[in-house]
């Protein structure tokens, strides 16, 4: 897949930050999603790849907001900042990075903050149907906004199954308990298909998914999300 050709462009040419920056995306892609049952090494490359892009090109914008994720999910959210600003200091207009840094506003439990910076990229990109409304469903759903965020996880034309899971405890919230449940079946259903290994069907097989579907500073915020899934039906 994508990460076989980015080690391979790493190969031709080991300086090339873009290279390294784009591998260790797609490694953290593989490890949120459980697409590999050695999700720790997984995490790993993508730290490493995400470090050594910024050590070639303290520049790129690429390199500085995936370097900010990896440090996200680290805990090391004042690390996490310091790359996300500096992505948007050194190219204001990159939508992505801007998306992303809304992303961890989120995370450590700032949703206004972060809609204003997803408002800004929206004006940038009008046309950006994966990663925006991902991320602002996940925002409105943490600012207890339940209906907005049915709406925007509503408009994607293909979601991840992580999105399905965002949707149940968003009805769940939203006292739709019948789509919420709904949304949960399918959710299980594909995650059985997709995963490469599959934590079960208790709630608490769920706690590390959900940690790195979003790694939230806060425990309430994570308390929020695990009592909308266990009211949409995961016992």
């Amino acid at each position: 897949g994508a990460r076989a050709l980015f080690l391979r462009a790493i190969e031709i040419d080991p300086t090339n930050a873009r290279a390294h920056a784009y591998c260790a995306n797609s490694c953290f892609i593989i490890w949120a999603a459980y697409w590999t049952a050695e999700r720790e090494p997984m995490f790993e490359e993508f730290f490493r790849h995400a470090k050594r892009a910024v050590a070639l090109d303290d520049s790129d914008s690429s390199a500085r907001w995936i370097l900010g994720l990896a440090h996200l999910y680290r805990r090391q959210y004042e690390d996490a900042r310091v790359h996300f600003e500096k992505a948007l200091e050194n190219n204001p207009n990159y939508t992505e990075a801007r998306i992303f840094y809304g992303f961890f506003l989120t995370a450590i439990g700032q949703p206004d903050a972060a809609m204003e910076q997803l408002d800004l990229a929206k004006r940038h990109n009008p046309f950006d149907l994966s990663w925006d409304p991902w991320v602002k469903g996940i925002t409105l759903f943490t600012a207890r906004r339940y209906r907005e965020a049915i709406d925007v996880f509503n408009q994607m034309p293909e979601p991840i199954n992580e999105i399905r899971g965002w949707l149940a405890a968003s009805y769940a919230q939203a006292g739709c308990l019948t789509e919420a449940r709904h949304s949960l079946d399918e959710f299980l259903r594909v995650a059985k298909c997709d995963m490469a290994v599959y934590p079960g069907d208790r709630l608490e097989d769920w706690r590390q998914y959900w940690h790195a579907a979003i790694e939230y500073r806060e425990q309430r915020d994570f308390d929020h999300l695990f009592d909308a899934l266990r009211a949409a039906g995961l016992q």
